[in-house]
């Protein structure tokens, strides 16, 4: 019975962790979708779009690999 329950809990997580993502997506198809509203004319991604579309950007440390940096 206590592998069962393990078994529903990891399967309820998952769920949990698709909501999430699901939500994640819509939440940029709808700020893509009021971006395109602002601007219904410009059919190129010129810096002023790319800039409103961009929430964050996450640069991860360089690391060593060989003789050369890399980043991973």
């Amino acid at each position: 019975m206590n592998i069962k329950v393990n078994t529903l809990n990891e399967k309820l997580n998952e769920i949990k962790k698709l909501k999430n993502e699901i939500k994640d997506i819509s939440d940029g198809i709808k700020k893509i979708k009021a971006i395109m509203k602002e601007s219904p004319k410009e059919s190129n991604l010129n810096k002023i779009l790319l800039n409103k579309l961009i929430d964050r950007i996450e640069i991860s440390p360089a690391i060593k690999v060989g003789k050369k940096e890399s980043m991973k």
